[in-house]
């Protein structure tokens, strides 16, 4: 999977230098989950839980449990396996702090305050976006290109909307269709990231969108992705502040508490 992809690249090239970051501070908000390392950095995930959740007293303890993340190491939370969604958000949020770090020390070719729409030609192009992310449905609709929306739920979409969803399970036929493919970080909380990207072929341009597409790049780049849009923290109190509000990926740009970035793969077509 992506996310343990991520783990173990950071280990092997960071490894002995992380081996004493902590976790500073956990949120867990109802859209959004945001980590902040001893280091600073801040990472962000969709809330999205996969697995169980916790349910009160157990005879046997987890080692991550409310109240637990906090100042726990950060290498003891990235290797923990336990079965629980709140953990599994909480590690993809903290490898996107990790990752956060490693992208601003590296020689990425990134454009900031830019989103990937921005830097691809989409009129008269076949159109493949995994998921109902309402603003690019908005503004891929309003241009000349033939756009095909897979979703689980069709009650996602609005009326207006509905014309562009196909179910889900038709993944694969509908990417063979398509020159560009665009997948929500979503599919990395998940874990449906790497059967979509094994479906796609050699020819379409990938591109990954949203907060919890921020994991180490090299992971993303080795599986044909060309374009990233990620999210940077730029306040973390005042990122911490809007997740406890609700806030979403437009509340957290408009206020100044992130800024979107696209790092690009030189060596993608």
């Amino acid at each position: 999977m992506i996310l343990q992809e991520s783990i173990d690249f950071i280990l092997k090239q960071n490894g002995n230098r992380i081996e004493n970051y902590s976790v500073d501070h956990v949120f867990i908000g109802a859209l959004f989950t945001a980590v902040q390392l001893s280091s600073g950095y801040c990472g962000l995930a969709k809330t999205e839980f996969t697995g169980t959740l916790h349910h009160g007293h157990r005879s046997n303890p987890m080692q991550f449990e409310p109240g637990m993340y906090a100042g726990s190491n950060l290498i003891k939370l990235l290797q923990a396996s336990e079965s629980n969604g709140f953990l599994n958000v909480v590690q993809l949020a903290a490898i996107n702090a990790l990752s956060a770090e490693w992208i601003s020390k590296g020689k990425y070719n990134i454009i900031e305050n830019a989103d990937p729409l921005d830097l691809i030609a989409t009129q008269g192009k076949k159109i493949a976006m995994v998921g109902a992310f309402c603003s690019y449905i908005k503004k891929l609709s309003q241009q000349n290109c033939h756009l095909q929306v897979l979703e689980l739920n069709e009650q996602a979409f609005d009326e207006e909307s509905k014309t562009f969803y196909v179910p889900a399970e038709k993944s694969a036929e509908v990417f063979k269709q398509s020159e560009i493919a665009i997948i929500t970080g979503s599919a990395i909380a998940n874990n449906t990231m790497d059967q979509l990207l094994s479906e796609i072929p050699a020819h379409v341009k990938i591109i990954v969108v949203g907060p919890s597409g921020g994991v180490i790049p090299e992971v993303l780049f080795d599986k044909n992705v060309s374009i990233i849009g990620a999210t940077r923290v730029i306040n973390n109190k005042k990122l911490f502040q809007m997740i406890a509000e609700g806030a979403s990926g437009y509340h957290l740009f408009q206020c100044g508490a992130a800024q979107k970035i696209c790092i690009l793969n030189e060596l993608s077509k």
